[in-house]
């Protein structure tokens, strides 16, 4: 794309006419509108608009508005809102709106920092800023999953860590969506507490606690060095975390040291569920999205795409810990496939005697690593070690059948008749519970629902929830289509292809 020849009357040459595209192509536009702010000849503000669909063009606008705003009145001039509603009539609102923030803004400003916007990839202040109802304050990190930023909620002013989903397609989003709702009404020291999810045109992102501390290595082995007591207040409350995952039927599938943070208080916080796996079986699991995790960190039987339980996790656990006593990772490889082969066919590397590791501690660790994920220690092993007791109580999900109800058989009843009716007619049928907060509709709904599960096993449940904590399209239905999604992944493409509408692409 060269940003000198802007094609305002024409279709974008950056994004898809879908507008699937990433929030760093906005980034990049905002860069390059920075760079060019100072040219005699530079191209209009409006000009940008059309080199992305129409999906994305009001987070573009947004962004790009707020910079040249704050750039006029750097200079000295006095932007009117007129000026642009004349220009760009069909985002009347949007202006205004922009106008209204750009007169509040504090701390943080661009007219104050002039020259950080143009550094492309900055770790101190990201060029578009504007994401949602959050202003960004700067990058903290990125990977395959997403770049992560600082931001401020714009109107009631706190900060969260934001994360954006890099690149838009049916399998990311599915699993952008996954990650937020799994651990949503888990509340727990030990996990990174989940905000809200939102989308702001073509872009999805969701919002966290922010952390201020270090990594799970650095923080244990503090200028390279083992600090065994840091270790040994860390390991227990790591444990905690993973048993609280389990105890939700979770596998994280990516523990590693840069996915679990120490804060400044010694307080462990594990996060990043972007490749989190539920158990909805409550039995051992094969993923179906093939390979996925860190190469270093992750389990043989992750390698061979082989039936997943919490034992893999525990591995990964093992991997930090031997990294944490000696300094290095148990296998070694030049690339990934070499790594993988050590992993598979070799032992891991005894931890040497000159890194003087604490027996008890060397000792887990390689009990942790071992190949055969049925002969690493259990949770109540593990738990019971960290913490020179009895394993701590978890909070599990209530098993299937285990739901005892109430006062509530003539609703039960109905619903079952319902349910026969259907059957007989062969025919839809709806229902609605209908009733105050509190009085127990969604208990009854999923008790139904586990009898229906336990009765009838070729029977398809589909199951969603609308959150209080959701911001994103159709979100009444959004759920439920997620877990129409999940089944039809579940099937053969030849069962799947039969079920779907020719126009399903839309």
């Amino acid at each position: 794309m060269n940003p000198n020849s802007p094609k305002p009357n024409t279709d974008s040459d950056v994004a898809s006419d879908d507008g699937c595209f990433p929030f760093e192509v906005i980034q990049e536009l905002c860069t390059t509108f920075v760079q060019q702010s100072d040219l005699p000849d530079r191209p209009p503000l409006h000009s940008y608009i059309h080199k992305v669909a129409a999906a994305a063009q009001p987070t573009l606008l947004r962004n790009l508005l707020h910079i040249e705003v704050a750039r006029r009145r750097a200079n000295g001039e006095q932007p009117a809102a007129d000026e642009y509603l004349n220009m760009l009539p069909l985002h009347a609102t949007l202006i205004k709106q922009v106008f209204l923030e750009s007169t509040s803004f504090s701390q943080i400003d661009i007219e104050s920092h002039p020259d950080e916007l143009a550094l492309t990839g900055s770790f101190l202040m990201p060029s578009a800023r504007h994401l949602g109802s959050f202003r960004l304050l700067r990058e903290l990190g990125r990977g395959g999953m997403g770049a992560v930023f600082e931001a401020e909620h714009l109107v009631r002013g706190h900060r969260v860590a934001l994360k954006t989903l890099p690149t838009l397609d049916g399998s990311r989003l599915h699993r952008f969506k996954r990650e937020f709702r799994s651990l949503t009404h888990v509340n727990h020291p030990n996990l990174i507490g989940l905000h809200s999810l939102e989308s702001d045109g073509s872009h999805w992102f969701l919002t966290m606690d922010l952390i201020e501390g270090t990594d799970f290595l650095s923080y244990v082995r503090p200028k390279g060095i083992l600090d065994e007591d840091r270790l040994r207040s860390t390991l227990p409350q790591l444990v905690a975390g993973v048993l609280a995952l389990h105890g939700q039927h979770i596998i994280h599938r990516d523990l590693k040291p840069s996915n679990v943070m120490v804060s400044r208080e010694g307080r462990v916080i594990v996060l990043d569920f972007g490749l989190v796996l539920e158990d909805m079986n409550r039995s051992h699991i094969a993923s179906a999205e093939g390979v996925a995790g860190t190469p270093r960190y992750m389990s043989p039987e992750q390698i061979r795409q082989g039936n997943l339980t919490g034992a893999s996790d525990w591995y990964a656990v093992g991997v930090m810990l031997y990294e944490a006593l000696s300094g290095s990772t148990p296998h070694q490889g030049t690339n990934a496939l070499e790594l993988f082969r050590n992993k598979m066919d070799l032992e891991p590397a005894p931890l040497a005697a000159e890194c003087n590791a604490p027996p008890d501690l060397a000792d887990l660790a390689m009990r942790l690593l071992h190949r055969d994920p049925t002969s690493r220690p259990d949770a109540f092993q593990i738990a019971t070690f960290v913490t020179g007791s009895s394993a701590p109580s978890v909070e599990s999900p209530k098993s299937e059948g285990t739901t005892h109800l109430v006062g509530r058989q003539t609703q039960l009843e109905q619903l079952q008749a319902a349910l026969q009716h259907s059957y007989s007619e062969q025919e839809s049928c709806i229902v609605f519970i209908d009733g105050l907060s509190g009085e127990g509709k969604t208990t009854l709904a999923e008790h139904f629902l586990e009898k229906c599960r336990s009765k009838d096993r070729e029977l398809t449940i589909l199951a969603g929830r609308c959150y209080d904590r959701e911001s994103v399209p159709f979100k009444a239905i959004d759920n439920l289509i997620d877990s129409l999604t999940a089944h039809l992944r579940g099937l053969s493409d030849k069962d799947a292809a039969i079920l779907m509408p020719d126009d399903i692409g839309f």
